[in-house]
């Protein structure tokens, strides 16, 4: 009976470590805190951006969106949000690691604001919101990635670029 017992706690530890190993990336939890995306210690450059909200998903893989991303986070100013659209959104490291987070997509495709909830304790408190804005003028493809966010055309549809 013992050696029932055993033979099956071990084939369960197999199958249990077989599963975490081939359970998807996004399904893994977050590796940082979405603060510390603007952390350029703690950071790199993005290997993917996923927007997920108003009946779409947007994954940007393209290098230089990503770049024009990563260069606007390094220069954000830490003020009010401003009005846009809202977004679910992930970002993912080249190292690997990831952070999710809210964002605000300005309606004039400048830029977009990151809300950062903030704890008080067990309480949650109002969001921290970082400013994200796009050197002037903004480039052409990086205006091409937001203007898919905001285009009320694109609903039910998943785009990469």
């Amino acid at each position: 009976m013992r050696t029932t017992i055993k033979a099956s706690a071990g084939l369960l530890a197999l199958v249990v470590a077989a599963v975490c190993l081939t359970v998807p990336h996004q399904d893994r939890p977050y590796t940082l805190k979405p603060e510390d995306l603007f952390d350029t210690k703690k950071t790199n450059v993005f290997s993917r951006i996923e927007f997920d909200g108003q009946q779409r998903k947007v994954i940007v893989t393209n290098k230089t969106v990503l770049g024009s991303v990563a260069d606007a986070f390094s220069k954000q100013q830490d003020r009010g949000p401003r009005g846009g659209t809202t977004y679910d959104c992930l970002f993912t490291l080249e190292n690997g690691s990831s952070a999710k987070a809210f964002v605000y997509v300005y309606d004039g495709l400048d830029g977009f604001s990151v809300a950062i909830p903030r704890r008080s304790g067990l309480l949650e408190g109002d969001p921290h919101y970082f400013n994200v804005r796009f050197s002037n003028p903004v480039d052409r493809q990086v205006r091409k990635v937001f203007e898919l966010l905001t285009d009320a055309s694109n609903a039910g549809k998943q785009i990469t670029f």
